[in-house]
């Protein structure tokens, strides 16, 4: 986001640690710590906008953690603490990158931003409440908030489960899997195309106040996403064709409930709203996506 946004914004970045990655005409503010009280205002002067990218997603601290605690800390309570200042401090604009995770883990139906949420851990219940604060906030304070939820996100050195999927695909010898025939449809987002939405968003006057769904209008089976990546390193995928249904009683009795339904449930968003409002569609598809990934990763 940062190296495309320089090329017609001024940008500062508030990071942990200064980074070599950014582009030299980014202002680094390093030292940034969210589990600890940030002193913001003296960063935000000049500030008109505010991408909250950052945030708590897979790792905890200590099994011992209260986890919904550390997940709110960090997803919730300091994105409010910054939002707030932000609104002192004449910033005009928050957007804040939420999940689809807050509609919950399954669709039975594509979810929209009026389908009821269903945050199931403690991940999107923080999330959700972020939402909920920044939403009071804005009617306090009058700082225009734009929540974006944002289904898989897929590209170069991406973390978690398309990390795994990667390894698998450009590896010289392929473990065979049990994924030939799931028939699921799951919307994902291309890299290119969530920088594309985010850059619409923070300065799209009919965003404001809004919330998002947003995908790459591709929805794809568990089964098509592998070979996708597969066929991007040039590999030939071996899939090996079980019904889904076994599968999901195989891992049920494993006690890998959570694994059963992101590999074959369905999980699809309906970026209507974001095509219709702001005029967004997006531009990458995601064999594009898949061969620039390759390019990069293999």
């Amino acid at each position: 986001l940062v190296a495309s946004l320089v090329a017609s914004h001024n940008v500062a970045a508030a990071v942990r640690f200064p980074s070599t990655q950014l582009p030299d005409r980014v202002v680094q503010h390093p030292g940034i710590d969210l589990r600890e009280r940030v002193d913001w205002a003296p960063l935000l002067e000049g500030v008109d906008v505010i991408v909250h990218l950052a945030g708590k997603a897979h790792v905890v601290d200590s099994v011992e953690t209260d986890i919904l605690s550390e997940y709110m800390k960090i997803n919730c309570d300091a994105a409010l603490s910054l939002a707030s200042v932000a609104a002192d401090c004449g910033v005009k604009r928050f957007v804040y990158i939420s999940s689809v995770r807050v509609n919950g883990e399954q669709s039975t139906v594509p979810f929209t931003e009026s389908t009821t949420v269903e945050p199931s851990d403690a991940y999107a219940l923080s999330k959700h409440q972020a939402e909920i604060q920044l939403q009071r906030l804005s009617s306090e304070k009058g700082i225009e908030i734009v929540i974006i939820r944002p289904p898989l996100v897929v590209g170069p050195n991406a973390p978690g489960n398309v990390q795994k999927i990667v390894q698998w695909a450009r590896g010289n010898w392929q473990l065979p899997l049990p994924l030939g025939s799931t028939g699921n449809r799951r919307s994902l987002i291309g890299l290119a195309n969530f920088v594309s939405f985010i850059e619409t968003c923070i300065d799209h006057p009919r965003a404001a106040q809004e919330t998002f769904l947003v995908s790459d209008s591709e929805d794809l089976s568990t089964t098509q996403l592998f070979r996708a990546f597969a066929v991007a390193f040039g590999k030939r995928p071996f899939l090996i064709p079980v019904p889904a249904k076994a599968m999901k009683i195989l891992f049920t009795l494993m006690g890998r409930r959570n694994i059963a339904v992101r590999l074959f449930g369905n999980l699809q968003v309906d970026s209507a709203k974001a095509n219709d409002l702001l005029g967004w569609k997006p531009g990458t598809s995601f064999a594009e996506q898949c061969a620039e990934i390759a390019k990069i990763e293999a």
